[in-house]
């Protein structure tokens, strides 16, 4: 639905890409999903790399957490390889095409050979993976040692709090640093192959607490309602967000100067706008497919089982 009414909504991008000789072989790499390995020029729809490389990593972890299921050592093992050979990767990219994380040195080949590609990303979604072991294990009983340690040891928890939010400020900092002066090239290279494993690692370390009981500040804050809703309209919300913005600037006759002010006022209205397209398409798009999915494709569980995972539920949170 989106990307058809993007392609009718939008005729004046389309048959200016058509015009150059883009428009059908681009629509092909959308629809596809590969849009991730454009050409910088090939510019209409560019923000749906994003969900290309999105798409392109869930299709592989099936097979790694298929893996962990049959066994543990390689299920965490490809994962750990992937990250390494990602990293060996960025390295090779960043000398062969001269990539830097600073935009002082930034060359079109920053997004075309790095940013957009999926061995940027697979590093981190690999840490999401082995994130996602290490709360099936503690749901399971099978962490109880190392749980128990963080839960029933409040200094603990507050290391864990201050070092992640700690380093994560410190990484955003850095990026404004980078950005100001160009750094030496090792520090360069430092902050392209590490910030994403280490923000999405002290990320994982800020929610541990919440993980194993604790925490019912950060818990509570991020199982409010209104997190609910966002995440329930996000990705809806990010498909649709470039419909108002481009619009806008192209009804346009002639570029126009925007003050901090003006561009806060239209950054908020361009959200505003985005999540009222997202929240039409989830109440007659995805929410009707999500209906039909789960009554003909999604097994239901007996009324028996439903009721003891109801109990179960409720007997943890009153645990903490």
């Amino acid at each position: 639905f989106f990307f058809f009414f993007f392609f009718q909504a939008e005729d004046g991008i389309r048959d200016a890409q058509e015009s150059r000789g883009l428009g059908d072989v681009y629509k092909r790499q959308v629809l596809l999903f590969a849009s991730n390995f454009r050409k910088l020029e090939q510019n209409c729809l560019d923000y749906t790399w994003y969900v290309a490389i999105d798409f392109q990593l869930f299709l592989v972890a099936p097979f790694i957490v298929f893996l962990y299921s049959k066994k543990k050592l390689l299920g965490v093992l490809v994962p750990v390889i992937i990250i390494v050979g990602c990293a060996i990767g960025t390295i090779i990219v960043a000398f062969k095409y001269d990539v830097w994380a600073s935009m002082n040195k930034y060359n079109k080949d920053y997004e075309e050979k790095y940013y957009e590609r999926p061995y940027t990303r697979a590093g981190s979604y690999m840490l999401g993976i082995l994130a996602g072991y290490f709360f099936y294990e503690h749901k399971e009983g099978k962490l109880i040692k190392f749980t128990s340690f963080v839960k029933n040891n409040t200094m603990v928890q507050w290391i864990c709090y201050i070092i992640a939010l700690v380093g994560m400020a410190c990484i955003i900092q850095a990026l404004y640093f980078i950005n100001k002066e160009l750094p030496p090239r090792a520090l360069d290279l430092l902050y392209l192959l590490f910030s994403r494993l280490v923000f999405i690692s002290l990320l994982f370390l800020l929610s541990l607490p919440v993980l194993v009981g604790k925490g019912p500040w950060l818990s509570a804050l991020l199982g409010n309602h209104v997190f609910f809703v966002l995440g329930k309209l996000g990705y809806g919300a990010y498909l649709m967000h470039k419909i108002p913005m481009q619009y806008y600037a192209f009804i346009k006759r002639r570029g126009i100067y925007f003050g901090f002010a003006q561009l806060s006022m239209l950054s908020w209205g361009y959200i505003l706008l985005a999540h009222l397209l997202a929240l039409f398409c989830f109440l007659f798009i995805e929410q009707p497919i999500f209906s039909l999915e789960q009554r003909f494709l999604l097994k239901r569980k007996p009324k028996k089982a439903v009721e003891e995972d109801e109990s179960t539920l409720l007997r943890m949170s009153k645990e903490g």
